[in-house]
């Protein structure tokens, strides 16, 4: 494999850790469970019922360390949906108060609400500038 493979943050990297991480995890448990049964003589069911409680103690550890990991960019989300709600809030009240500002209490354009301002075209930003140039 090529060295830019493995480099760290590139998917192709991630799912190869991945899938080696899920063939070290494989080969421990057939190692481990050669050894339990064939070795110290131990039941299937026990080494089963042992390996699901293991299974789902490393879930849980999983899905803890996950949520402390998102937790800064959930927060940030979240305050950011909020603030969206507030302005969303202040144009349907606009629009309850029959095209009136809340804030100022003067006359807001009769247009459509949703839509951006046109972005001026590279060919009027040229024209209006002094030189005809961009410097």
């Amino acid at each position: 494999m090529s060295r830019n493979t493995w480099r760290r943050g590139t998917r192709t990297g991630r799912r190869i850790m991945m899938i080696l991480a899920g063939l070290l995890l494989a080969a421990g448990a057939v190692a481990v469970w050669v050894l339990l049964v064939n070795e110290y003589g131990m039941g299937i069911s026990l080494v089963i019922v042992g390996g699901l409680a293991l299974l789902c103690l490393g879930l849980l550890l999983g899905v803890s360390w996950t949520n402390q990991t998102l937790l800064p960019e959930l927060r940030q989300l979240a305050e950011e949906r909020r603030k969206l709600n507030e302005e969303w809030a202040a144009i349907r009240t606009a629009r309850q108060q029959r095209f009136h500002c809340p804030r100022c209490a003067g006359p807001v354009p009769e247009r459509d609400w949703f839509s951006a301002p046109a972005t001026p075209d590279e060919h009027q930003v040229l024209d209006a500038m002094p030189s005809g140039r961009a410097s």
